[in-house]
């Protein structure tokens, strides 16, 4: 039986639509020959909750484990550094990592501070851990910043967070995607475009803690004893989804739904050229039958 990793944005949906009428009942009948399905998203305007519920508006029944995002990876990558006595700070570009120490009498007796760009899920994850998570109002000091895509994104937000992040704070982005695919093949400015901006405005780097970053796989229950080869990666974009499948040597398949369209496809080099290519999630079913 195969292990199925699915992409949401592009591959299972475009904005609030399914890409096709059959994905439920395909999703259905690959879960009942037994194969596993999970759902592994860099979109963090919505955390592991909202995805399920959308997929069940959607007629998509997940369990909570088989769905992460890279708002719950975010919080993950941050738990373990908000108790560690070092402080990553982000890469500089044309350097290496650099590392700022923290007292840990500051750690004992001062919650890290964390500003966040991005919609209330993100900002809901934060707050789950020993933070505390700053508006963009609050003077003091920033320990971290953290970005996600922001509907809501202002100019204020980019200078509070470019300022951080020159003053040593850490700098984590959910992902890099620079656009999401929307209905009627729009596109829509991700978190990538909004790191770029900083990224600019700073000349460092921030972590990507989602695709093609192997972490966010973490997430994922059994992940660490994936048989490789029956695992398959399903996106619709080449730098994230099908690096990601080409860093973890397990089969990546990329389907034309959602960014990236033939010529792109056909033209893919390296790490990101894919095992297969499919108009869409609907014609899986011949690939996954071979295994």
């Amino acid at each position: 039986m195969a292990t199925l990793i699915f992409d949401l944005d592009g591959v299972i949906w475009l904005g609030d639509k399914l890409v096709d009428p059959r994905v439920p009942a395909l999703l259905k009948k690959l879960q009942s020959k037994g194969h596993r399905l999970y759902y592994l998203t860099n979109n963090s305007t919505n955390n592991q909750r909202g995805y399920q519920k959308k997929l069940s508006r959607l007629g998509i029944k997940a369990r909570l484990e088989e769905i992460i995002c890279s708002a719950n990876a975010a919080r993950m990558y941050l738990a373990k550094k908000v108790s560690s006595v070092q402080c990553p700070v982000s890469r500089l570009i044309g350097g290496s990592p650099k590392w700022r120490p923290v007292s840990s009498k500051r750690l004992r007796t001062k919650k890290p501070r964390i500003f966040v760009i991005g919609e209330k899920p993100l900002v809901r994850e934060m707050e789950k851990l020993p933070v505390r998570v700053v508006s963009v109002k609050d003077g003091g000091r920033i320990d971290y910043v953290v970005i996600g895509a922001d509907w809501h994104l202002t100019y204020k937000k980019l200078a509070r967070a470019a300022d951080a992040i020159i003053g040593g704070a850490g700098f984590i982005a959910t992902n890099n995607d620079k656009t999401y695919p929307m209905q009627g093949r729009k596109l829509r400015p991700g978190c990538g475009a909004i790191g770029a901006a900083l990224t600019a405005a700073t000349n460092i780097k921030p972590c990507v803690v989602g695709k093609p970053n192997p972490y966010i796989i973490k997430g994922i229950p059994g992940m660490s004893g994936l048989n490789r080869g029956n695992t398959f990666v399903i996106g619709d974009r080449l730098d994230t989804d099908i690096v990601l499948a080409n860093r973890m040597r397990v089969s990546s398949i990329l389907v034309l739904s959602g960014t990236t369209d033939q010529e792109m496809a056909r033209g893919a080099k390296g790490r990101q050229k894919p095992d297969y290519i499919l108009k869409d999630v609907t014609q899986i079913s011949k690939i996954v039958k071979r295994v």
